[in-house]
C-alpha cells in the first residue's frame, strides 16, 4: 500500500526505482496471500508500475523457518537486541502455538540485501 501511494503521488518515483524487492504473493498456492488480498487495487499499481520487482512470496517464506537450534544458539546472548528478538519469538508463538517461527520478512530482507542462497524465476502475474 504504501509504495503504490508513493508511486502516486510522485510520478518521477518510477525511474528512480532500481527495483523492488517484496514479501508478498504466493505464486504456486491456489489462494491470495494476505498482503495482496488486503489491498489488491495497490498490488495491482505497483505490479503494472513496470518497476522490477522481486517477489519474495509466501510460498517461500513458508518454507524458511527457524529450527529449535537457531533458538537455542540465541538463548545466551544477553544483548538488548537478542532480548527483544526473543520476546518477539515468545509472543509470536504465544499466538500461533507454533514452536519454529516462519521467517517471511526475513527472507525478504535477505532477498534485497544479497539472496545469493535465493533462486528466482520469472513469472507472469494476473
Amino acid at each position: 500500500t504504501n509504495v503504490a501511494v508513493a508511486l502516486l503521488r510522485e510520478p518521477g518515483l518510477r525511474e528512480k526505482l532500481l527495483r523492488i524487492v517484496m514479501m508478498g504473493g504466493a505464486y504456486y498456492f491456489h489462494f491470495v496471500e494476505w498482503n495482496v488480498y488486503c489491498d489488491p487495487e495497490a498490488a495491482d499499481i505497483v505490479f503494472r508500475s513496470g518497476t522490477p520487482i522481486t517477489a519474495v512470496g509466501l510460498d517461500v517464506t513458508k518454507r524458511c523457518l527457524m529450527s529449535h537450534s537457531q533458538l537455542d544458539r540465541l538463548s545466551p546472548g544477553d544483548t538488548p537486541v537478542t532480548r527483544l528478538l526473543l520476546g518477539l519469538i515468545d509472543r509470536w508463538q504465544a499466538d500461533t502455538g507454533r514452536k519454529c517461527p516462519i521467517l517471511h520478512d526475513a527472507l525478504a530482507v535477505y532477498g534485497a540485501i544479497n539472496g545469493g542462497l535465493l533462486g528466482f524465476e520469472r513469472e507472469a502475474v494476473s
